[in-house]
């Protein structure tokens, strides 16, 4: 079918981590990834959700809002 499944990929330093989780189609090389980064000042974290969409000649990275809002509502409930 062409697609490639990525779940759970996962690097990390000191400083920062990164995961990412989706697929992508080798036929029509699109993407389609949900992730978050994180970086750790030692003092806190602060964690970015993201996606990745688009062509693999031209992917679009933008910010997740549905993962920062679901973040948000697990600390205050």
């Amino acid at each position: 079918d062409g697609f490639v499944q990525v779940r759970d990929l996962a690097f990390e330093t000191s400083t920062l981590s990164v995961t990412l989780n989706g697929q992508t189609n080798v036929i029509e090389e699109t993407l389609s990834f949900t992730g978050a980064g994180a970086v750790n000042s030692g003092v806190e974290t602060i964690v970015a959700p993201f996606t990745v969409r688009g062509t693999w000649d031209d992917p679009l990275v933008q910010p997740n809002l549905e993962g920062v809002i679901s973040r948000e509502q697990a600390v205050t409930e």
